[in-house]
């Protein structure tokens, strides 16, 4: 219970007994028949209750209970009640949800956390799905699990972070934890999306981060994901799933104003543009592993501190943070670790998401690894790769294009093919430089 590690509770195997030819038969006895109302028992369930936002209150009054089968059913009634109370304000928590996490019977749970997750979309969650997946055969974990994905979602449309309880805070830690596991532990691949002038400035080996300029060995920087969480949309629903809308403070005290790469219209009713988004990307590897941070908010930071010690998973969460928040309502990053374009006033609800930065401006980067890829996501949601990294040791760095590159828009194969070339002398240069 110090470390936050607690016993299964439920699971125990079913006690044989031996038949007594001198005594009258009778029926095995489960152990859990005996267990179930136990002390221990019932505290770590209490515990565990605890930690997914039950009343304080509710706990001290069962455990006060002296009579063990009152303060057992009293623990079935007030865990019932509490997730039934989650499915009715917490959008993301179906019923499915809050059957599955109440109920005490296995074949029940099973059968609900399984409807749950099929009725979750995959389009823009595909990491959370990922997660979820890693614990088939464990309903009671896939429950868990779901209830703090559901306790995240809705923590993306509040503004009060200061307010969030230990509960909250606890069921987003272990959220992002699964999140980032699942991106470290896969063969996924990290996914940036980028305007196309910063395409072309990759292409050319001229890429920039605060005052330190890079040509020879380009890197990525800022804000990435896990690319199953863009993976088959078309442009505009990768820009509203992913909330690159980017609302940016005004300059010299003027109104604020949308970042015009990706979206169109007037503040609070954005629209994504219906045009061609580029994206790079790159298997996960040691340096990205180590390298990438959890944006979270100060207020949010604030709470963790004081579940520091008592939450290895919370502990883990906040030595991956990086201190990032939102610049105003309208920034449609949320400040708990991810995106909802739904802030801007879109008409898209948001998803399971987790965003990922990469600070540039301290060194942790992400080096583009041979095979690195350069592609363009066409208006009906086809992916083209047109450009591959290069770095075999034969031969000077370079992004080598595609007979898969597309010339659509028109002119874009040339300009690529112009970008690239510009990027191989600046590296064969600085190869025979050194």
């Amino acid at each position: 219970l110090e470390h936050g590690e607690l016993s299964r509770v439920g699971e125990q195997k079913t006690m044989q007994v031996e038949p007594d030819p001198t005594k009258q038969a009778v029926a095995p006895v489960a152990e859990t028949d005996a267990t179930h109302l136990s002390d221990d028992v019932i505290m770590n369930e209490l515990i565990e209750l605890d930690r997914m936002g039950l009343d304080r209150a509710v706990s001290d009054r069962i455990m006060d209970m002296d009579d063990p089968v009152q303060r057992r059913q009293a623990i079935d009634q007030a865990r019932a009640e509490h997730f039934d109370r989650l499915a009715t304000w917490n959008d993301g928590y179906s019923d499915d949800l809050a059957l599955a996490n109440a109920t005490t019977d296995p074949a029940v749970r099973s059968a609900a956390i399984e409807r749950h997750i099929a009725s979750l979309p995959v389009e823009g969650q595909g990491i959370a799905h990922a997660a979820l997946a890693r614990h088939a055969g464990d309903p009671a974990a896939q429950a868990k699990l779901a209830h703090d994905f559901a306790v995240y979602h809705s923590l993306m449309r509040r503004d009060d972070l200061a307010n969030f309880t230990p509960a909250e805070v606890t069921s987003l830690c272990h959220a992002h934890h699964a999140l980032y596991n699942e991106f470290a532990l896969s063969t996924s691949e990290l996914r940036k999306v980028v305007p196309v002038s910063d395409a072309f400035k990759i292409l050319a080996m001229r890429v920039t981060y605060g005052s330190n300029q890079t040509t020879l060995y380009p890197s990525l920087a800022g804000s990435v994901a896990d690319s199953r969480n863009s993976e088959g949309m078309t442009p505009p629903r990768v820009i509203e799933v992913l909330g690159l809308d980017y609302g940016t403070v005004g300059k010299d005290g003027g109104p604020d104003q949308p970042n015009r790469h990706y979206i169109e219209g007037e503040l609070g009713s954005y629209s994504p543009k219906d045009e061609p988004i580029f994206v790079v990307e790159m298997p996960v590897n040691d340096q990205i592993r180590d390298n990438v941070q959890i944006p979270l908010a100060t207020p949010v930071l604030d709470k963790m501190i004081d579940l520091y010690e008592s939450d290895p998973i919370v502990a883990e969460v906040f030595d991956r943070s990086y201190e990032r928040n939102p610049t105003d309502d309208l920034d449609s990053f949320t400040g708990v670790g991810g995106t909802a374009t739904e802030r801007l006033g879109n008409d898209v609800d948001h998803t399971i998401n987790q965003e990922l930065f990469l600070d540039g401006r301290s060194g942790n980067t992400a080096d583009f690894s041979d095979g690195t890829l350069i592609s363009v996501i066409t208006n009906d949601g086809t992916k083209h790769a047109v450009a591959r990294y290069v770095l075999d040791g034969s031969t000077e760095p370079h992004f080598k294009v595609l007979d898969s590159c597309p010339n659509n828009p028109p002119g874009l194969r040339q300009a690529v093919e112009l970008m690239a070339k510009d990027g191989r002398f600046k590296s064969a240069a600085l190869v025979a430089g050194s």
